[in-house]
């Protein structure tokens, strides 16, 4: 039992690091764009939240 815990333990770990690095990578991608096109409304209240969800981590 305590070898399936930490296995779950494990695997839920992991996609939560996957999760964040994704968030990363497209508030990164939004920054990126930011600097060379600008930002649609739309994209701008994207990376609002992608900020807002990152800052709680």
């Amino acid at each position: 039992i305590a070898d399936k815990a930490i296995a779950e333990k494990t695997f839920t770990d992991s996609l939560n690091h996957m999760f964040d690095s994704l968030l990363q990578l497209r508030q990164e991608e939004l920054i990126a764009r930011d600097r060379t096109h600008g930002l649609s409304s739309e994209e701008r209240r994207e990376l609002w939240t992608l900020n807002q969800e990152l800052a709680r981590k």
